[in-house]
């Protein structure tokens, strides 16, 4: 990437241009193959419709911190921070789902910037996405995935929030036990903290809890 088109909020972390790969087509033309809306692919898919379902749990997760507010630092420019319920990684309250039942998180966005949040091992189902700058909200998305955006909030000079983004989700937690992370996929943002810790026990846990 060329440092000229670094986001003005990542200006401290700029990096020499760098060629990973050059990529030429082949000669000739590409191939069209039609499908028909519905077509069954046979091809395994891991989604599971958690919206016409019933969540057992719900939760909510404030994403937090920044640069313009008391979070940051004028003397030094790294010294900021980004938060889960106003606490960096590893200090935010683990998250602990149990097996086979199906969670509803939604994460409200009040920091100034948006947060690509990524879950690993199991997918989720986006239930709806408020976007104040764009004055959108979605719907149900008919599909799981791993990563979903959560949009900026609308802020004042100072950077707080005056109208917060939100990114609702809901997902069933099958045949994983044990440890991964929720994070946001900016890594400047996960190495100052919005990152947290999920353990999924047991339906029938054995201890307690």
């Amino acid at each position: 990437v060329d440092p000229s088109v670094i986001s003005y909020a990542d200006g401290f972390f700029t990096f020499p241009t760098q060629t990973l790969v050059h990529v030429t087509p082949d000669s000739g033309e590409g191939r069209t193959t039609p499908f028909e809306p519905g077509q069954n692919l046979d091809a395994y898919t891991s989604f599971v419709d958690t919206s016409v379902m019933t969540p057992d749990v719900k939760r909510t997760l404030t994403v937090s911190g920044g640069f313009g507010n008391e979070k940051a630092s004028n003397s030094d420019p790294k010294a900021f921070t980004y938060e889960f319920d106003d606490n960096t990684f590893p200090n935010i309250p683990l998250i602990q789902p149990r097996l086979d039942s199906v969670e509803e998180w939604t994460i409200t966005n009040l920091n100034n910037d948006e947060h690509p949040m990524h879950i690993h091992v199991n997918d989720f189902q986006v239930m709806e996405i408020v976007d104040p700058i764009a004055g959108t909200r979605t719907g149900v998305q008919p599909w799981g995935e791993d990563n979903v955006n959560v949009p900026a909030p609308v802020t004042d000079a100072n950077e707080n929030a005056l109208e917060p983004a939100s990114v609702t989700l809901r997902t069933k937690f099958t045949e994983y036990t044990g440890t991964f992370v929720i994070h946001c996929h900016r890594l400047n943002h996960e190495d100052n903290g919005l990152m947290a810790t999920v353990n999924v026990i047991p339906e029938v846990s054995t201890y307690a809890v």
